[in-house]
C-alpha cells in the first residue's frame, strides 16, 4: 500500500489493470461503473443447484471460559438460539421458525428437538457455513441418537457467502467485503443499524447477562426480544440476498 502511495496511486481506480488480481479488477470495474458486477453464468449455475424448500439457518452461541455444565470444555460453543426462514420455492414468502432458551440450564437438548422443524429434503443455507456446521457436529457428538440425522443436515448445507467470496456478484458498496453486514445494505434496503443487538459477540454477552445475571424481569424480556430480532434478521437477510441474486440473473 505504501508503495502505491509513493507512486501517487490513492485509489484502486488509479492502479493499472495489469497490476491487479482478477478479483481486484472486478472491484475496480464495479467502482468505476457504480453498479454491481454479475457473473451470470457462474451465479445461475450455483442457484440452479439449490433444492427447495430452502432453509435459511443461523445459530447464536455463548463460549464461556468457565464451563457452566458438566462435560464441557473451556470456551466450548453452547448454542442457545436459532432462527430459521423456510422458502418453498424461488421468491416464495418465507415461513419463520425460531428457538431461544429462556431459562438457566443446558439449552442444547431442547434446541436439537426444535431443529426437527427442518424437513428431510431441501438445501440448508447459512452464511459462512463452517460455524453452523461446527455447531451441528458438536450436537451430533453430544447426542449419539441424533448423530445420523444431524450429519444429514450438515451434508445438505450450502454457503450463501460463496457467490460473494467468489466475486460472481460484487457491489461497489461492499467495499471489497463479503461479510453479511457489508453485503446486506449494499444490495437490499435492510441493515443492522436500527438493532440494539447487532453482532454475535454482543448477543452472547447479552444472553449471559439476561439468563445468568441479576436483571429485572422487564429488562430481561427486552433483552430476549432484542436477541430474537437480531437472529431473525440474520436469516431474513439471507432470504432477501438470495432473492437479489435470483433477480440479478433474470
Amino acid at each position: 500500500a505504501f508503495g502505491y502511495l509513493d507512486e501517487g496511486l490513492f485509489s484502486i481506480v488509479d492502479v493499472p489493470d495489469e497490476r491487479l488480481t482478477h478479483q481486484q479488477k472486478i472491484q475496480k470495474k464495479a467502482i468505476v461503473s457504480g453498479s454491481a458486477y454479475v457473473d451470470s453464468a457462474h451465479l445461475r449455475g450455483w442457484l440452479d443447484e439449490l433444492t427447495y424448500p430452502v432453509y435459511h439457518l443461523d445459530f447464536e452461541t455463548m463460549n464461556p471460559a468457565l464451563p457452566p455444565f458438566p462435560g464441557l470444555r473451556p470456551y466450548q460453543r453452547i448454542p442457545f438460539q436459532f432462527s430459521l426462514h423456510v422458502q418453498d420455492g424461488p421468491g416464495a414468502e418465507p415461513r419463520h421458525i425460531e428457538f431461544l432458551a429462556r431459562q438457566p440450564g443446558d439449552p442444547r437438548a431442547a434446541l436439537v428437538a426444535a431443529l426437527h422443524a427442518i424437513g428431510d429434503e431441501g438445501s440448508i443455507l447459512a452464511w459462512a457455513m463452517g460455524f453452523e456446521k461446527g455447531v451441528l457436529n458438536d450436537m451430533a457428538e453430544l447426542f449419539p441418537a441424533e448423530a445420523e440425522w444431524l450429519a444429514g443436515l450438515t451434508d445438505r448445507m450450502v454457503d450463501l457467502m460463496v457467490p460473494f467470496r467468489s466475486f460472481w456478484y460484487h457491489h461497489p458498496d461492499q467495499k471489497g467485503s463479503c461479510s453479511l453486514k457489508a453485503v446486506l445494505p449494499a444490495i437490499t434496503e435492510l441493515s443492522y443499524d436500527d438493532l440494539d443487538i447487532a453482532d454475535g459477540n454482543h448477543a452472547s454477552r447479552a444472553y449471559d447477562e439476561a439468563i445468568y445475571g441479576v436483571m429485572e424481569s422487564g429488562e430481561k424480556k427486552q433483552v430476549l426480544d432484542q436477541l430474537l430480532a437480531y437472529c431473525k434478521l440474520d436469516t431474513f437477510a439471507m432470504v432477501q440476498i438470495l432473492g437479489a441474486l435470483e433477480a440479478a440473473t433474470e
